[in-house]
């Protein structure tokens, strides 16, 4: 007992000569080879329809207090691929516990969750797992007390601190605790976050076997990377890395890096967007364009911090942008009247969920319309910062078959900024700056 006081003490000793403020994380999106979660296979509609439904789960999860959320939506949207498991575009290893090996579980990267958890070796039920994870075996590990700021105490689970994660029917549940953590410095050396907090779940809903996925066997469960809860792991780690972390989101398909603290760095000529911070990543969109001809009425823009059922949210984790129907209909005739006057009539009409041309533009006489986002500044102000998304990121080819189509999807919900559009970019999330700032990568 002696002994592990004094390691514990020389620990934090260490930790205050020597400053950690900076770490950073491989993420994998969901379809890499590397984790051959989706078969290889796959057609390229199959890819997209996966995609669409990750990204429509994620807006409707925004949703606070809706417990039917997940079965809303456009065109009867019932694929398993929505289940709050799979509702994630990037996951990442993780690794924690005092042990050799450490746990070393893949997560699916959730920004709108404040929740960190896993499944653990006493589950029951238990959804496909090819690691069981037994965190009482973690010398470091220790259930939470209820004493603890980071423990809501209206949550109990069999005489612990509990948390809940997603609705019914695809609710997970189970007992808090902490544990160290271990991530890579800049010069690749380990380092160690004692006392983190994440959650053990031990009731999960059995994930089925579907028709695209190749093995879900791999993914254990989530980060929480929302603003401004206790428990969430911006939060533990804040003294650490300030509220701060970047992001390259690819414009084709391969890993990346989420980088926190000092190694969020970003250039002097970055753009500056005002950002809510408090418990979701809202930005202040003012309006759209199509070829600066402004559309949409900002009221569906507009947060509705009681319940989150309005809004604008910037989500990574989202595969594509979702706008909700109302601006969707008034974006999609924008662009319809653009491709009128070459008298292209659109294959689907208002209000379904798509835009789509059998013809291309030849980029002599015919050409895309430039499509652009307005966004605040600062939260005061008139100052406006503008989004102009390339043609091959605001539309969509089809293959193998000619034409195209608007590449934003529709919602029920509240509006999301997904990784399709911010591809090719940095983006830096200042929690405390309440701000986010961009540039090319």
């Amino acid at each position: 007992m002696r002994l592990s006081i004094l390691l514990h003490l020389l620990f934090n000793f260490i930790s205050i000569v020597y400053q950690i403020d900076a770490f950073s994380m491989t993420l994998h999106p969901i379809d890499s080879p590397h984790l051959q979660i989706l078969p290889k296979n796959m057609t390229m509609q199959e890819r997209h329809e996966i995609f669409i439904n990750i990204s429509r789960a994620r807006s409707h999860h925004y949703n606070r207090g809706d417990n039917n959320a997940s079965k809303i939506g456009i065109n009867s949207i019932e694929s398993h691929l929505h289940r709050p498991m799979l509702s994630g575009y990037f996951l990442t290893q993780l690794y924690f516990g005092e042990r050799k090996p450490p746990f070393d579980p893949y997560v699916i990267v959730d920004l709108r969750s404040d929740e960190t958890w896993i499944q653990c070796s006493d589950c029951h039920p238990c959804f496909i797992l090819q690691k069981k994870f037994n965190v009482d075996s973690s010398p470091t590990y220790n259930r939470m007390t209820f004493d603890d700021q980071r423990c809501d105490t209206k949550l109990r689970f069999q005489g612990n601190c509990g948390f809940e994660w997603g609705h019914k029917p695809f609710k997970y549940v189970g007992y808090l605790g902490t544990d160290t953590f271990i991530f890579k410095d800049t010069n690749k050396k380990d380092i160690y976050f004692p006392n983190t907090a994440f959650g053990c779940a031990v009731r999960n809903p059995v994930m089925f076997k579907e028709r695209h996925i190749s093995d879900v066997g791999k993914v254990a469960g989530v980060l929480g990377l929302s603003p401004g809860t206790t428990r969430s792991f911006i939060t533990q780690l804040d003294t650490e890395i300030h509220g701060r972390f970047s992001i390259c989101i690819p414009k084709s398909e391969g890993d990346t890096v989420i980088s926190f603290g000092d190694d969020a760095k970003i250039g002097k000529d970055a753009k500056k967007i005002a950002m809510y911070t408090k418990g979701v990543y809202h930005l202040y969109l003012v309006t759209f364009s199509v070829l600066h001809v402004p559309i949409g009425n900002p009221f569906y823009f507009s947060l509705d911090k009681k319940n989150h059922k309005r809004g604008f949210f910037v989500d990574p984790s989202s595969p594509t942008t979702q706008l909700n129907i109302m601006p969707f209909t008034a974006l999609a005739a924008g662009v319809a009247v653009w491709f009128a006057q070459y008298e292209w009539i659109p294959i689907v009409t208002f209000p379904k969920t798509k835009l789509c041309y059998i013809e291309e533009p030849d980029g002599i006489e015919q050409h895309y319309p430039a499509i652009s986002f307005s966004f605040k500044k600062a939260r005061k102000g008139l100052a406006i910062t503008y989004i102009t998304f390339p043609d091959e990121i605001a539309f969509r080819k089809n293959s193998p078959l000619p034409g195209f189509c608007l590449n934003f999807e529709v919602t029920t919900g509240p509006s999301v900024l997904g990784a399709a559009q911010m591809a090719g970019k940095k983006w830096l999330f200042d929690v405390k700056g309440e701000s986010l700032e961009f540039e090319d990568c």
